[in-house]
């Protein structure tokens, strides 16, 4: 695991940490800073978190999409030698 990775993972269990303070105290600075961090977090620490999961989910979506296609050519075949 990379230091940027290992970062970015501390910072979101400090936004985890700080929303469930606001939880407890129910002060709304904790909120807003809570909110604050996630987005920068997800501007510029999404790709270094999820770039493995992304590319994984995008491979089986390609694979999948194959296979609905040749699922759906075969029907289509089918149908025509149906008629």
């Amino acid at each position: 695991m990379s230091n940027k990775k290992k970062m970015w993972l501390a910072l979101l269990l400090v936004a985890i940490g700080l929303f469930l303070l606001g939880l407890y105290t129910q002060q709304l600075l904790y909120f807003f800073v809570t909110i604050g961090v996630s987005f920068w977090i997800r501007q510029k620490g999404y790709d270094s978190l999820f770039k493995a999961f992304d590319e994984e989910q995008k491979a089986k979506r390609i694979r999948t999409e194959g296979l609905m296609k040749g699922i759906r050519e075969k029907k289509g075949c089918e149908k025509s030698n149906r008629s």
